[in-house]
């Protein structure tokens, strides 16, 4: 009788300890789900305030005189006027030594895949830098596009650190269809790419 009474006490406890291990899981499962949903949100959150600046950094762009902006020097040193690089509109990529250097290369890589489209006679380089080595490698390494060193002091437009696109209108020397890349959004560059070369250069 002793022997049945244990056998039942010892599967009662396994139920036990199986139940309770159950329980155990299910509530880490939920404890993880729960962490994935709150990086996800605290991600979301973050892509929406970077995409919300760099909506504000086009406002603030476009519309600009970029001569009265600017600097701009080859890379001999020699000082010249932006008029005498634009002999027509032109797609300008610019950015600066604090931009990093993946999305910078990620961009180029953009600008170098549409470059039959675009034509490279249609863009330019701009690089606001204070470091002149930095400037030339881009010059050296990046023949197909002319490559310029810029300099401002407005503060807010160097204090942009994340390469943009624009197009700056002959006419006018003021940038139109300003554009920020969002770096975990690359097909977005690839729809305003395709937009600004179907409107300007086709």
């Amino acid at each position: 009788m002793k022997y049945y009474l244990y056998l039942l006490l010892a599967l009662l406890l396994i139920t036990l300890i199986i139940f309770v291990n159950l329980l155990y899981y299910k509530e880490r499962m939920k404890s993880k789900q729960y962490l994935v949903l709150y990086e996800q949100l605290a991600n979301e959150k973050v892509d929406l305030s970077v995409k919300n600046t760099y909506r504000s950094i086009e406002v603030y762009l476009n519309g600009k005189n970029f001569q009265r902006e600017v600097e701009i020097s080859d890379g001999r040193g020699n000082r010249l006027e932006l008029s005498q690089l634009i002999d027509k509109d032109k797609l300008v990529l610019c950015f600066s030594e604090n931009s990093c250097d993946e999305c910078v290369e990620a961009e180029l890589d953009k600008l170098n895949k549409k470059n039959q489209l675009a034509g490279s006679e249609n863009v330019i380089i701009l690089i606001n830098a204070s470091d002149k080595r930095y400037v030339h490698q881009y010059q050296t390494n990046h023949q197909k596009y002319p490559v310029y060193e810029m300099k401002t002091n407005q503060a807010q437009l160097s204090s942009i650190i994340a390469p943009f696109f624009f197009i700056l209108e002959k006419e006018t020397m003021r940038v139109n269809a300003a554009f920020v890349p969002l770096k975990h959004q690359p097909e977005e560059t690839d729809k305003y790419l395709n937009k600004v070369i179907n409107d300007y250069f086709e």
